[in-house]
């Protein structure tokens, strides 16, 4: 009979344990039924920018240039140059669309890319 009971209180720990494990993964599930995972939304559709004869001006280039990267002014250098690239490639493509659409002359354009810089000629389409 010693031996019964020495046998039950070490049996009565572990039941407790798996009893509470049981609990535990009963309450995890029951909370991820409650709350499924949404799935994550798609990406939305890119907008496709039409310039227009406000835009395509040499002036409201330069300053969309420039006003853009001027928050960033106190950035570390590497950076503002990579905010550089990105913006120059942004006024880049609008640059061409501004040609493509005859809002733009040849000459203009040459002119705005070298005041701020930027690669001659169009952009690589797909870039």
């Amino acid at each position: 009979m010693q031996q019964h009971r020495s046998t039950q209180r070490r049996l009565m720990p572990r039941a407790r344990q798996l009893y509470l494990l049981a609990v535990v993964c009963l309450s995890i599930g029951t909370a991820a039924l409650a709350e499924p995972a949404k799935p994550p939304r798609p990406p939305g559709k890119p907008t496709i920018y039409q310039p227009d004869q406000q835009t395509c001006q040499v002036s409201t280039i330069t300053a969309a240039y420039q006003r853009h990267l001027a928050p960033f002014a106190d950035q570390p250098e590497a950076v503002k140059q990579k905010l550089r690239g990105m913006q120059a490639d942004m006024t880049s493509r609008t640059i061409d669309g501004c040609l493509s659409q005859g809002l733009l002359s040849a000459g203009e354009a040459a002119q705005l890319r070298r005041k701020l810089g930027l690669h001659s000629g169009p952009t690589a389409p797909g870039r």
